[in-house]
């Protein structure tokens, strides 16, 4: 009953507002995430946290969980298990790794807004824990994926070790600590196996 009252709010918006309102459900659904200060974002993210019971109840029908946190400035949609993004391997590690990167930078005093790596120290990280190293191919192919999903922004040539990763808090909606410690656990316990076949 809650929805169909929320959703009878849609006849009330103005033309300019129901563009707004459909743009607001185009971008949630390409890419996930409406990030405020994230490029053109801000007019979406606005209207998203004025309307939020209205977006809420419009994905809701299609079993689509909304979830806001206006602290980080993000608008979020959580999916159920049907309609999620599969990752390979390295893609999963690569983006463990950028969220712990993310957590260690959010604490720095900065003058921007979105904290930021350098690819090289990125691509430190990622030996240091996989104990593997991502050909520069292969790591641009991730970085795109990763972008596509307003998770990260590059900035500079992706095959250069200064380029820099800028970082957006959607990367806290990704993965929880929880599956970030499972995760690395069977990083280890492969690498452990990998190490006994080679004493063999």
């Amino acid at each position: 009953m809650k929805n169909r009252i929320e959703l009878e709010k849609i006849d009330m918006l103005t033309d300019s507002e129901t563009d707004i309102f459909k743009s607001c459900i185009k971008t949630l659904l390409s890419s996930s995430f409406i990030i405020r200060g994230y490029k053109n974002n801000d007019r979406l993210y606005t209207f998203a946290v004025r309307n939020f019971d209205l977006l809420e109840s419009w994905f809701s029908y299609a079993d689509i969980d909304l979830k806001k946190d206006e602290a980080l400035g993000v608008i979020a949609i959580r999916s159920g298990a049907d309609m999620r993004i599969r990752l390979s391997r390295d893609e999963t590690c690569a983006l463990i790794i950028i969220r712990i990167m993310y957590e260690e930078k959010r604490n720095e005093i900065s003058l921007s807004q979105f904290p930021s790596i350098l690819i090289f120290d990125f691509l430190q990280k990622f030996k240091a824990v996989t104990s593997l190293e991502l050909k520069k191919t292969r790591l641009k192919e991730i970085l795109k994926k990763l972008s596509a999903f307003s998770l990260i922004e590059i900035e500079g040539d992706p095959f250069e070790s200064e380029a820099v990763i800028i970082l957006y808090p959607s990367i806290l909606f990704t993965i929880d600590s929880f599956m970030i410690d499972e995760v690395l656990g069977g990083i280890e316990a492969e690498a452990k196996k990998g190490r006994a076949k080679s004493d063999d």
